[in-house]
Order: structure tokens, then C-alpha cells, then sequence
């Protein structure tokens, strides 16, 4: 990701109710994993209205140095509500 959309998944605090193009927003619970420590899980929390984390995933996250690699689980639809990644940009 680049550009408008940051460098990074979101962290640390959900997204606003709203942004993201969803109701129900993915951001790191935690911040990233440092250089140098290889493939990390970490938890993955779902935001749905003003909730913080309603329910949770676990990925695993790299830090390349100047990018991230995530595994991120491919999502689908739950009850009617499209779950989407947010990230660190101004796109939000």
C-alpha cells in the first residue's frame, strides 16, 4: 500500500465509525513488530459501530525495513456487513 492509502495497516485504536468504506473496521490491536524479529503474530481486531474489537483474527506481520509484509486472511461478508483492512492514511 502507498500513496493516499499510508504504509501501514492501521494500529493501536480502531478506525472511526464510518471510515474505512465499512461498518466493520480491521486494525492491528498492537503496534508493528520491530526490524529484525522476524514473522510475528499479532491479532487482528474487527470494529463494528463503536465497539473496539467485537471479534479478531490472527495474522502474521513482517518488518522488511522500509515495508511491511502481511499475511492477511482473505475475508468475506459477515452477516451483511463487508469487513475491510483500514490503514494509516489520509484515505482512511
Amino acid at each position: 500500500m502507498s500513496g493516499n492509502a499510508g504504509n501501514a495497516l492501521a494500529s493501536k485504536n480502531a478506525p472511526s465509525q464510518g471510515t474505512c468504506g465499512t461498518m466493520v473496521r480491521l486494525y492491528l490491536e498492537d503496534d508493528h513488530p520491530f526490524f529484525g524479529e522476524g514473522e510475528v503474530t499479532m491479532r487482528v481486531c474487527a470494529a463494528e459501530g463503536d465497539a473496539a474489537c467485537n471479534t479478531y483474527r490472527n495474522i502474521q506481520v513482517i518488518n522488511c525495513g522500509a515495508f511491511y509484509l502481511y499475511k492477511l486472511h482473505d475475508l468475506r461478508e459477515c452477516l451483511g456487513n463487508p469487513w475491510r483492512y483500514c490503514t494509516n492514511g489520509e484515505g482512511k
